[in-house]
C-alpha cells in the first residue's frame, strides 16, 4: 500500500488511508454538516470513484477502505454497523474481483 495519492482529491476533511497502482482509499469524516461520514475509493480525478458505508459488505474496494479505517483507529465497527444493511460484529475481508 502507497501513502502517496494517484488521483487529485479536494476534499479538506478526507484522511487518505492508502493507494494501490490504481484506486485511492480515503475516511471522509466531515465536521458538524449536514454529511455524513464515509468511505471512498476513488479511481481517477472525474467523478470516478465508490463511496458509502453501507457498501462495507458489498463493494471490494470500499471493504478495503474500510479496513484501512479500522485498522488505522479512524472508524468502528459501531459506525459501519450504523450505516451497513447487515450486521458486522468483526473486520471482514471481502475477495478482490479480477
Amino acid at each position: 500500500m502507497k501513502q502517496i495519492p494517484n488521483h487529485k482529491h479536494d476534499c479538506t476533511l478526507c484522511t487518505h488511508l492508502g493507494s494501490t497502482d490504481t484506486t485511492d482509499y480515503y475516511y471522509c469524516k466531515p465536521d458538524m454538516s449536514k454529511y455524513s461520514n464515509t468511505l471512498i475509493a476513488r479511481y481517477g480525478e472525474d467523478g470516478d470513484y465508490s463511496s458509502g458505508i453501507c457498501f462495507y459488505l458489498g463493494i471490494p474496494d470500499i471493504n478495503i477502505a474500510g479496513n484501512l479505517a479500522l485498522d488505522q483507529g479512524l472508524i468502528t465497527i459501531e459506525e459501519i454497523n450504523l450505516r451497513c444493511p447487515y450486521l458486522v460484529v468483526q473486520r471482514v475481508v471481502l475477495p478482490i474481483e479480477d
